[in-house]
């Protein structure tokens, strides 16, 4: 049969295992990383490994595997031409390389012989030393007797002449034997440099420790063996990553999806079949408990020194799953076409979304993050412009659409262009699921022309019983429009707030009503400006307050 019979912990009859035991081989198998699911903080590994087996027990081995594993992760399976049990497995710590003892015992041994032959050495120069110090003191006395012999007419020249030639000979040799003893000590001191280096890299050897699984398989019937191995490890993450695009008509805003994939599990994955998953093992499978909540009655404590603000931990394990809509317009025969990207096949797990990466990847384990293409879609916009003119004229570009869906877009960065321009990085910090409208935010446009000014302020007191206080403040909006179309623009401003009851404030925004969404303590417009159009926006507002009691902060 074709499909391995084969599943874990198979309890095999008494009398086949005993037969079997008999037969047991031990197998170190060749396995290869064929696919990986990663999640937001770890990673599924899917091994393979081909064997051709007969009848009989073997013992497989997954060798080399990360020490990391999740032992509770590691599930067997297998197929092929070959009629199999298998009886489960062990997880096992193995040691690489063997232990430097011996080869840094005889490199010692070495190193002390080398020393020896140094000492031996010094010991000959230091005597050749000697001797020539003596012949050299020996040739200046004889050479001042030479020269008192020579004064009182008593000298015989030759035999003075074989005296100190015969002296010049001995220093000549004995100062060729120090040269020759100097060179014999710097080979020697360079065989030691050389297994200086040597012993320095045994003995900051470390065996590095790893996982090997062996897998028993019983086999009844002989022929080809698939066997794979899963497990889950720590050390690897993605996040998703966006590129939207708005045409320079403003008429359609192009979306591109990436997974950023980083990893350091200590394992290269070389050309796999790689699949993002927004599950999230680490939320684990039950419900947070239910605590109890108990009430007392306050008991005011001596005030105490704030603590040290502490930097805040922004963890944000950012999922990501979107589909892909193609681009619909085809291209005529004389246009340049656009290079394609590869699209996932997105499959909706209910409670998790897994994208399939069409292509195989390579992802070393450097802990660099390494993009691949993911999905595209292309959404109708709708534009609109805010600002903010008490804080900035500039006018901020918000496109508002719709995702069609069936999947969400999940939090992210997003690098957002204008025509061929890039406008900057904004964040999606919320799930948007189908169906759903967000907004986008794509940077600075010029073309919306803002300027504002404050047109009067009055300070003084009214009343006829009771005098108060008043400032009172009118303000001039005005906005242009350069574009070549219709534009639609909110303005926003701040009010001034109050929580005494003795301060009132008052709004007076002129002829232009409110938006719907205006909030306490802001004020909010929309207009819709024709090309070439220019708009005045007046407003203002008025707090009054006890007589002498000005607040503070009204400019």
């Amino acid at each position: 049969m074709r499909r391995l019979l084969a599943t874990l912990l198979v309890l095999a009859p008494a009398a086949p295992a005993q037969a079997a035991s008999t037969f047991d081989q031990s197998v170190d198998v060749s396995s290869a990383i064929v696919a990986v699911t990663v999640y937001p903080d770890r990673a599924q590994v899917t091994r393979k490994a081909h064997l051709d087996v007969g009848p009989g027990s073997y013992s497989v081995k997954f060798n080399h595997l990360p020490m990391s594993l999740m032992a509770d992760s590691v599930r067997v399976g297998g197929s092929g031409s070959a009629t199999a049990l298998l009886h489960g497995f062990d997880l096992k710590t193995t040691y690489l390389g063997q232990s430097p003892d011996k080869a840094v015992a005889a490199l010692e041994t070495k190193v002390q012989s080398i020393e020896d032959a140094d000492r031996n050495l010094v010991d000959q120069r230091t005597n050749h030393e000697r001797q020539l110090g003596i012949l050299v003191q020996t040739a200046k006395r004889t050479g001042d007797s030479l020269a008192n012999q020579l004064a009182a007419g008593h000298a015989k020249i030759v035999e003075w002449q074989a005296l100190l030639t015969f002296l010049q000979t001995q220093e000549a040799k004995e100062a060729t034997a120090i040269r020759n003893l100097d060179v014999q000590r710097r080979n020697l001191a360079k065989q030691r440099a050389k297994l200086d280096v040597e012993l320095n890299k045994l003995r900051g050897f470390r065996q590095t420790a790893a996982r090997q699984i062996p897998v028993t398989v019983e086999v009844t019937k002989g022929g080809g063996l698939d066997l794979t191995l899963e497990y889950v490890v720590p050390g690897a993450s993605w996040t998703p990553a966006y590129d939207a695009r708005l045409d320079s008509n403003g008429e359609r805003l192009d979306w591109r999806y990436y997974g950023v994939v980083a990893q350091q599990t200590g394992e290269d994955w070389p050309g796999v079949h790689l699949q993002l998953s927004t599950a999230r093992p680490s939320s684990g499978t039950q419900p947070p408990p239910l605590n109890n909540w108990f009430l007392s009655l306050y008991q005011p404590r001596p005030a105490m020194a704030p603590a040290p603000a502490r930097a805040a931990q922004n963890i944000q394990m950012q999922r990501n799953a979107f589909g892909a809509a193609a681009d619909a317009r085809k291209p005529m025969e004389d246009e340049d076409r656009p290079a394609q990207e590869p699209v996932a096949v997105v499959t909706d797990q209910g409670s998790s979304v897994t994208l399939d990466v069409p292509r195989a990847v390579n992802i070393p384990s450097d802990g660099e993050a390494h993009q691949t293409p993911v999905g595209k879609a292309s959404f109708t916009p709708k534009l609109s412009y805010r600002v903010v003119p008490r804080v900035s004229t500039d006018a901020f570009l918000t496109v508002e659409t719709s995702h069609a869906g069936p999947w969400p877009i999940l939090p992210g960065p997003v690098k957002a262009f204008v025509g061929q321009d890039y406008v900057g990085t904004t964040t999606l910090t919320n799930d948007i699921v189908p169906g759903q409208r967000f907004t986008l935010a794509m940077g600075v446009d010029r073309g919306i022309q803002v300027r504002r000014q404050r047109l009067e302020k009055n300070v003084g007191e009214a009343g006829l019983l009771r005098k108060d206080g008043f400032a009172e403040y009118k303000y001039e909006v005005l906005l242009s429009n350069y574009k070549k179309a219709p534009q639609t623009v909110q303005v926003w401003e701040p009010v001034p707030q109050t929580t005494e009851q003795l301060i009132r404030v008052a709004l007076d925004h002129g002829d232009a009503p409110l938006m719907a969404n205006t909030v306490p303590g802001q004020a909010r417009w929309e207009f819709t400006l024709n090309p070439g159009e220019k708009k005045q926006l007046h407003w203002g507002y008025k707090v009054e307050f006890p007589q002498g009691q000005m607040p503070s902060g009204l400019e």
